[in-house]
């Protein structure tokens, strides 16, 4: 990089306005994701300007990491956009591919997908191949925001977070009937497990709020932090005892006051201290979805949906007809799902939704986020 290049860059940089956060709750994770969300379109903005006045096209290819960088343009389109799929094609932010070594649509299942910073975890099981026992289990592949695709294999029961390129799974141990955590850092695809293994009949459901991973061990409902192994018991939290293992999200955890009753109110919880975050009502369905950025909470009723702002609690209605189980999430919190003939992406800040595709006559797959069902729901 040439003297004159370098000293252009960092005065760019340095006139960016990049403002502390507070650390007080677990939205904390949410708004430095947002914020580095700007800072990032920012940065490369800037960046864009100086590499046109100096004409450095060998800098380009450094700056962005070559032919497999993501574009701004490409990230924001995934994290408004985020990811569905029908039959064996997979819709990215403004790309469609095909999931690899499929021809026949109709043959392929894709299960609920899952946001990292790095892209798209979709998996999918290709019913041609149900004579072979083994090729029928479920893999999984990684669509990145510009559309490159890369096979993962065959994975269970992980657990992302959107603003981290770390996933963690269950594996079965050296002993019989053992499970360990492992964690894959879908960068450079280093692995290593976290904590000790345990005894388990059948391999656990974890989630993953933030650095803490959510599981059951010994009966109890326990965490660890993945990046320092550090354990934590959940059992004094308010309301734990009312939450499933899919209650737990980016910004903490989905619960009713009560299971005693039909639920009128979820409560969403912060962790690992439990503090109240907000009470956002049912309207009906029995139903709530939380956003995998943790700053949006969905819930419906009479055929319509609503999402509320988790800091502000303001609710904004969607022009959506269904029940919140139809809908699913963009990495940052907009609403995709079907309306009509169509897949649509709504704004959860103002309820406007644009169509994105067609739906065909396929099923739809999306992303979904952190949720909670109420079992008296109807009754």
């Amino acid at each position: 990089m040439t003297d004159r290049l370098s000293d252009l860059l960092h005065d760019a940089a340095s006139t960016l306005d990049a403002p502390s956060l507070s650390a007080d709750t677990a939205m904390t994770q949410g708004r430095r994701l947002r914020q580095r969300r700007r800072t990032r379109n920012t940065l490369a903005g800037a960046v864009a300007v100086v590499l046109v006045a100096v004409g450095a096209s060998v800098a380009t290819q450094a700056l962005t990491g070559g032919d497999d960088a993501v574009s701004p343009a490409d990230q924001v389109g995934y994290e408004q956009h985020g990811a569905w799929a029908v039959g064996n094609q997979v819709h990215v932010g403004d790309h469609v591919v095909e999931i690899p070594d499929t021809s026949d649509p109709r043959s392929v299942f894709v299960g609920s997908i899952s946001y990292t910073s790095e892209g798209a975890l979709i998996p999918y099981t290709d019913l041609s191949t149900v004579g072979d026992r083994e090729a029928a289990r479920t893999s999984v592949i990684l669509v990145t925001p510009n559309g490159d695709t890369r096979k993962l294999g065959q994975l269970d029961g992980w657990a992302s977070d959107p603003d981290s390129s770390v996933i963690v799974y269950p594996r079965a141990a050296s002993e019989p009937d053992t499970w360990e955590l492992v964690t894959l850092d879908l960068v450079g695809g280093t692995e290593r497990t976290i904590g000790t293994p345990w005894h388990a009949n059948s391999a656990p459901e974890v989630s993953l709020s933030g650095d803490l991973v959510v599981y059951v061990r010994d009966q109890h409902m326990v965490t660890i932090d993945w990046r320092t192994g550090e354990p934590g018991r959940l059992t004094d939290l308010p309301e734990v005892g009312m939450t499933t293992m899919q209650s737990f999200g980016h910004g903490g955890y989905l619960t009713a006051p009560s299971r005693a009753t039909p639920t009128s109110v979820w409560h969403l919880r912060a962790l690992p201290e439990g503090k109240l975050l907000g009470a956002f009502p049912d309207r009906g369905d029995g139903e709530v979805q939380m956003s995998p950025d943790g700053r949006f909470v969905m819930t419906g009723g009479n055929g319509s949906v609503t999402v509320y702002d988790v800091a502000t609690e303001k609710a904004t209605p969607l022009e959506l007809t269904g029940s919140v189980h139809d809908y699913g999430w963009t990495p940052d919190g907009h609403v995709v799902g079907a309306r009509g003939s169509h897949v649509a992406v709504c704004d959860p800040a103002d309820g406007s939704c644009t169509e994105v595709g067609e739906l065909g006559s396929g099923r739809l797959s999306l992303g979904h986020g952190a949720s909670d069902t109420d079992p008296m729901a109807g009754g």
